[in-house]
This record gives C-alpha cells, sequence and structure tokens, in this order.
C-alpha cells in the first residue's frame, strides 16, 4: 500500500510539473544500482501502450566473483478499465564479471480511453535482497482522456522537429498525440512488442533498411490487423517493386487481416495533415476499444452463469447449527459425557465440510467447461499463419489454475464488465485489483511462460482472447486457374487443411462468388457458382458468436478478391492451449485467406 501511495504521489508531481515519464521524448529508460550490480531498463517506445505489450531490453553488469540470478518483475494497472493487476516475472543469470542483455514484452493491462496505465518494476537477487518490495522504477501512461490511437512513428519521418506539430494538430482538437517517436535500428524484433500499437509510420528508407528479423516481426503485427504506412517522396509505381512488401503481388494493399500502405509526400517531414489522416484510418479497433466491444459477445451466454442456491446454504447452516450445537450437547455429549465434547465437535465438522465439499463436487464437478471460436488466416505466399482465438470458461472446482504456454502466444484477459454486459446479468465473480504481488489468485501472473492467477478461478466465468503467428503450409489450392486471372469455368479446389471444411466460398479476381462443401484434406472437389448473398449470409451466420477482437478483423478480411473463407472445427493440434483442466469445445472455426494458383492445373476432381 505504502508503494502504491508514493506511486500516486509521485505521478501527481509529475503531471503537475509536465514532467510526466511516458510523455513522448521523455523515455521509459531506468537503471538501479546494488552492491556490485547494474540493472538498465531501455525500450524503444517513449510511452506506454494501452495494452498489448512493451519491449524492455534489461542490460546487468555483474562485477561480482559469481554468477547470479536476478528476479524482474513487472506489476501494471490500468486504471478504469475494470480488469485486475498484471504481474510479469523473469529471471536471469549473468555469469561472474560480465555483462548480459535481454530482450523482454512485458505484458500490458487493457486500459481504456477514460484510464491510463502504470507500470512499477522491481528487482531482487544478489546485490539488491529479496524482498518483493525492491521497486526502483514507476512508470506512467500518457494523458487520459481524448487522444489519438497509439502510433509508432519513424525518426525519419517527422526529423528534427519531432512530434510537436502533430501535438498542435491534436491540441488544436481538444485532443493529445498517443505514441512514440522511435529509431528504426530499436524497433523489436518480437510481433508482441507491437499488439498494442494501432498504426506504424516509416519512411520508405527506414523499411529497407530493417534487418530480417525486426521486418518478420512488422510483417506478422500486419498480419494480425495492424496497419503500416509507408511514406515515400518517390514514384510510387517505381518505389513499390524496390520495397519488396509482403503483400499479395508485393503491392499496397491487404496482408492478412491488416493492411500496408505506401503515401506519396513531396518533401518530409510530411504535411501534418496525412500523419492525422495515417494515424486515424484504423479500421479495427485499437487496443483500448476492444475490451468494450465484448459486452455484445455471442460466445458468453453459451456457458451459463454460476448459480449460487441461496436455498441450499440456509438448509445446511441451520442443519449444522442444530447438529453441532443442542444435538451434539443434549444427544452426543449429553449428561455425563460432556467429555465427548472435544472430539465430537471437531468430528461433526470435519464430516459436515466433507459432506459439503461432496455436494458442491456433485452439483458443479471437477474442471469446468469452455467455449472457443478461432480464426485461421492463411499466408501461403509467407509459409505463415495468423491464428485468433477467442474463448470463454465456466469453472467448477479447480485443483490448479496453472498453465505452460509452448505455443507462443499473446493471451489478453476480458473485463468483467464487459462479460457482463454482454450477458444481460450479472457474468460472473469480479476481482478487484490488489497492490500486494504475493496475492497471486488476485493478479494475471505470468512467470516467463508460466501462467496463473486470476485468468481462472474456481466457480468463476472468465474470457480471454488470444493471437499467433505461426509457420505452416497449409493452403487452399485452385487447380485448374486460368492464365488472366478470370475464372471462366468452375474452380476445382483441393485442401491441404489437416480438417475437413464444411463450407468453402470462393471469391474470384472478377468478384464472382463459388462456393463448394464437405471438402476433405487431400481430396478435389468441383465448386459451382453462387450469387452474393449466398456469402453474405454464410458469413454472418459464421461471424454471429464473434466477440471484441474478432468481429472488426474478420469484418475488414470479408469480400476480399482472390481470397477463399470457410467453415470447420481445427483439431485439438491447431488450438491455442491454456487450462487442461477446462473441457474446451470449439463452438466455431473460420478459416480464410488468399487462394493459391496451382502450378500444375487439372481440370478434374
Amino acid at each position: 500500500m505504502r508503494n502504491l501511495i508514493f506511486a500516486c504521489a509521485v505521478g501527481m508531481i509529475m503531471v503537475a510539473t509536465g514532467t510526466l515519464p511516458g510523455r513522448a521524448g521523455a523515455g521509459l529508460d531506468r537503471s538501479t544500482d546494488g552492491q556490485d550490480v547494474t540493472v538498465t531498463l531501455t525500450s524503444p517506445f517513449s510511452d506506454i501502450p494501452p495494452g498489448g505489450c512493451l519491449p524492455y531490453q534489461v542490460k546487468i553488469r555483474n562485477d561480482r566473483s559469481a554468477a547470479g540470478t536476478w528476479h524482474l518483475l513487472f506489476q501494471g494497472d490500468a486504471y478504469g478499465s475494470g480488469l485486475g493487476t498484471t504481474l510479469f516475472e523473469k529471471d536471469l543469470s549473468v555469469a561472474p564479471n560480465a555483462t548480459a542483455s535481454f530482450d523482454l514484452v512485458v505484458p500490458m493491462p487493457i486500459s481504456n480511453r477514460a484510464g491510463n496505465i502504470s507500470v512499477n518494476v522491481g528487482v531482487t537477487g544478489p546485490g539488491f535482497g529479496n524482498s518483493h518490495n525492491q521497486y526502483f522504477a514507476y512508470l506512467y501512461s500518457n494523458d487520459a482522456g481524448s487522444r489519438s490511437p497509439f502510433a509508432l512513428i519513424g525518426t525519419d519521418i517527422v526529423g528534427s522537429i519531432g512530434s510537436g506539430p502533430l501535438e498542435s494538430a491534436y491540441k488544436d482538437q481538444a485532443s493529445t498525440f498517443y505514441g512514440s517517436i522511435v529509431d528504426t535500428a530499436s524497433l523489436p524484433t518480437d510481433w508482441r512488442a507491437y499488439s498494442g500499437v494501432a498504426t506504424l509510420l516509416l519512411r520508405d528508407s527506414e523499411w529497407l533498411i530493417l534487418n530480417a528479423a525486426q521486418r518478420e516481426a512488422v510483417c506478422d503485427y500486419v498480419a494480425q490487423g495492424g496497419r503500416l504506412t509507408l511514406f515515400t517522396s518517390e514514384n510510387l509505381d517505381l518505389r513499390t517493386p524496390e520495397l519488396q512488401l509482403p503483400s499479395p503481388g508485393g503491392k499496397p494493399g491487404d496482408f492478412g487481416f491488416g493492411n500496408i500502405s505506401l503515401v506519396s509526400t513531396p518533401s518530409f517531414p510530411p504535411d501534418t495533415s496525412l500523419l492525422l489522416t495515417a494515424i486515424e484510418n484504423n479500421p479495427a479497433s485499437p487496443a483500448e476499444l476492444v475490451d468494450q466491444h465484448f459486452s455484445t459477445w455471442g460466445l458468453r451466454p453459451l456457458v451459463g452463469t454460476i448459480v449460487v442456491s441461496a436455498g441450499f446454504i440456509l438448509c445446511f447452516v441451520l442443519f449444522f447449527g442444530s447438529l453441532v450445537g443442542p444435538i451434539n450437547l443434549f444427544v452426543f455429549a449429553g449428561g455425563n459425557n460432556r467429555f465427548r465434547l472435544f472430539w465430537t465437535t471437531p468430528l461433526i465438522s470435519i464430516m459436515a465440510s466433507l459432506g459439503l465439499i461432496g455436494c458442491i463436487l456433485l452439483t458443479d464437478g471437477l474442471g469446468g467447461s469452455g467455449k472457443q471460436m478461432i480464426a485461421i488466416f492463411s499466408l501461403p505466399d509467407v509459409n505463415r499463419e495468423v491464428v485468433v482465438q477467442e474463448q470463454v470458461a465456466r469453472t467448477a472446482v479447480l485443483f490448479s489454475d496453472q498453465w505452460h504456454n509452448d505455443q507462443n502466444y499473446l493471451i489478453t484477459p476480458i473485463s468483467n464488465a464487459a462479460m457482463q454486459n454482454a450477458l444481460g446479468a450479472d457474468g460472473g465473480r469480479s476481482y478487484s485489483a490488489v497492490t500486494n504481488p504475493g496475492d497471486t489468485p488476485a493478479i494475471y501472473h505470468q512467470d516467463g511462460d508460466d501462467y496463473s492467477g486470476n485468468w481462472f478461478r474456481s466457480r468463476s466465468v472468465s474470457g480471454q482472447y488470444l493471437q499467433a503467428v505461426r509457420p505452416s503450409r497449409f493452403a487452399l489450392t485452385v487447380m485448374n486457374p486460368p492464365l488472366n486471372g478470370n475464372l471462366q469455368d468452375a474452380p476445382v479446389v483441393l485442401s491441404s487443411f489437416p480438417d475437413e471444411l464444411d463450407k468453402v466460398f470462393l471469391r474470384d479476381w472478377q468478384g464472382r462468388y463459388w462456393k463448394c462443401a464437405h471438402l476433405e484434406p487431400g481430396r478435389k472437389a468441383s465448386c459451382v457458382s453462387c450469387p452474393p448473398y449466398d456469402f453474405d449470409k454464410f458469413w454472418n451466420d459464421a461471424c454471429v458468436n464473434a466477440g471484441g477482437k474478432l468481429r472488426p478483423l474478420l469484418t475488414e478480411a470479408a469480400r476480399r478478391n482472390g481470397c477463399f473463407y470457410a467453415t470447420g472445427i481445427p483439431s485439438p493440434d491447431e488450438r491455442l492451449a491454456t487450462l487442461g483442466e477446462v473441457r474446451w469445445e470449439v463452438v466455431q472455426g473460420i478459416y480464410l485467406g488468399q487462394w493459391v494458383a496451382s502450378t500444375t492445373p487439372e481440370n478434374a476432381p
């Protein structure tokens, strides 16, 4: 509590003096010295994103004669979001008399437009002590209220004038610029670091000097719904082939769930109006709005509510009270047998507790049940696929709330307020944020790749959305592609996906629709022509249970030329695994992406 009061006091002083660390240009870098040990944190961002992850490079200089392991702790709170505290921990080891650097992506709590985020950073280990209260940094996000979507802007775009013109333009609109000016050389190489970013703006020359790992991370970010805008002062037609964009044909346009744009500017820095348009032009929901959109989540009502039987509790209390009181006193230990109270009373208490546990197990059971909706976007040109998974679980009695993530996904909780709104009633239990990191049940806890805490609790309803990008060679192939891209004959399709696709729709490069059904792996099928309203009905039915993360992505990805859209139930190996005690059921699976033209055409199934 003292730490929280101190952090709030420091934050108010910084707001008053205009030195808030999260503001663009101030940076989030921090350092602390222990006994013969120095820990330095540097981030390419100068402000905390409203969700997703915050990238940090941790540098530890160990001047001791013995190797050591230091425990880094990041505690995040989002004021006004209705979510609990996030706690990320990581153990870092350094050899004696050596210096080592570690790249971390620290999960942030989801903020909304009316709140901001604070992050407390602590370290324990040799030279620092082992108390959980060893905080040395207190970080705060930009002003709450009306602000722009979180934007990353390359330094070569704004030049020496920085974000000043943008800040002035937003101030004229009674708003605030929210984002960071970033050095291209320090851009992260992990896509999760961009997960809270609404849009990324780079100069064309900055894009070209990205190394392979940085470019892959940026592409993965775009494929999950991000926006990349490249500015150039050269001729667009001549410059486009040189950029080697990952989107189809190497041209600006849709890539996965996101989009890549190429904007012409006569000079640098570009006109502020061009930057404003690029920042605000984001059809998909910014991170701070995703949670609010779960208030109309069709998946939530499918798991029901936690039922508390007031009649059963009253009957149990009356029965136990009469048994341990008068019956125990006058029947079991009556007369000269009062000494029996020393063993009858604890025995009755133990038996009643076991009986209550038995009743709970009989009514609620073990583990729990959960519903999932999964969308898989195929990117055959780069041999990757995007997985976005929404899930809700109603748990019974859990023996463990821990699980291990070996699929490199990012998981984000859904607030209790959104869960309640989706049900139109009390959606389950809510837990208030706490300030003691040791009280893990009230905290969304991540220790490396191990998760525990408030993600899943016994007898509660909880929801999350997960996202990942992974290698894949699965695709839908058109076996009889025309040379000019215009399908004159009914297309013959072949699926390499591991599961049967129940319904399949293709949209050719002329905008016409074709469909087939029950497409099995490795089997060819002929499609038939269909009107657009057949696809519209199919797509509306497929997306009916989509929530705040998936619905904007699926809406934006619909009706693209050269793409396929299909439904099917992904196998367990294709899903993103969380708590194994919950019995998960996939309510809807959606496959979509660019279809592939076969290089060995065949005209017969």
